[in-house]
């Protein structure tokens, strides 16, 4: 029993409870640091807190990993266990791993891009590959959007995600209206209009942008909307129906595709015929 209390092992458990006794201080005031950080931020407006929250559980937890790797590796040393074979052992393992988990680990490292450049947090509305929706759950593996079209569910692997867009709460709903419709009827159609849109649920704000653009069969005047982007579709939906509305009840026909023929000389019989 003696040979297990002699001077040099007990030594060595009195090292190695001082190296882990200070690495449990470090760890505190590491801890300490980096949420005074965050918070610093978060009041600063650089972060809100969703992204305290992620940040503070990926930095700590990334930090506390580290050092008990670090500290255990400390701790066989002292206690005459040689690290070197060990650490090898452990890169040929690390390497399998990674084959492995490669996907994986795309994933996590896209996770954390996600979250330090602020590409979108949960609530926000986004474009991805064509498909608009609300964002309602991200961790450093997946992102789940809700489609805003169909309500489906879209999961994404964070890996897959290169690029992404965060739709803006601007809408423009272009009006098309007839050559030969008086300048004065279409104004006043379009006020009447903007006073509807203005009235439905969710817009914030409305106004006729006039006419922006000459189409083959008709005139194109926008109306610019704002509102939140989850309600867009909606509020589309309801700017046409408003037009529509406003055009019967004025007697405004919707223009459709027409084309003009320009015949020049005289026009033989058979020609009259077809």
């Amino acid at each position: 029993m003696n040979k297990y209390f002699t001077i040099d092992n007990i030594m060595n458990i009195v090292v190695s409870g001082i190296v882990i006794l200070i690495a449990w201080m470090v760890w505190r005031l590491i801890r300490k640091a980096l949420r005074k950080t965050i918070e610093e931020r978060t009041n600063r407006g650089e972060m809100d807190s969703r992204d305290k929250k992620n940040a503070t559980n990926l930095l700590i937890n990334g930090v506390k990993t580290i050092l008990i790797v670090i500290t255990a590796l400390a701790v066989m040393q002292i206690n005459g266990i040689k690290i070197t074979s060990l650490v090898a052992g452990l890169g040929i393992f690390s390497a399998v791993v990674g084959l492995a988990l490669q996907d994986f680990l795309k994933d996590v490292i896209m996770g954390v891009h996600i979250i330090s450049d602020d590409f979108f947090k949960v609530g926000d509305v986004v474009q991805y590959n064509g498909e608009e929706g609300v964002v309602i759950a991200f961790n450093m593996r997946t992102t789940k959007i809700r489609s805003i079209a169909d309500n489906d569910l879209i999961t994404i692997c964070n890996r897959n995600i290169s690029e992404i867009t965060q739709s803006s709460d601007s809408l423009f709903v272009p009006v098309p209206v007839p050559y030969d419709e008086p300048v004065g009827r279409v104004q006043e159609a379009m006020k009447k209009i903007v006073e509807r849109v203005r009235g439905i649920d969710g817009v914030a704000h409305c106004r006729s942008l006039g006419l922006t653009d000459f189409q083959d069969s008709d005139l194109v005047y926008t109306i610019s909307i704002t509102c939140p982007p989850a309600v867009k579709l909606t509020v589309r939906r309801l700017t046409r129906q408003a037009v529509m509305e406003v055009f019967t009840s004025m007697g405004i026909s919707i223009p459709y595709p027409q084309m003009d023929v320009h015949m020049t000389g005289p026009v033989t019989a058979q020609e009259a015929d077809t």
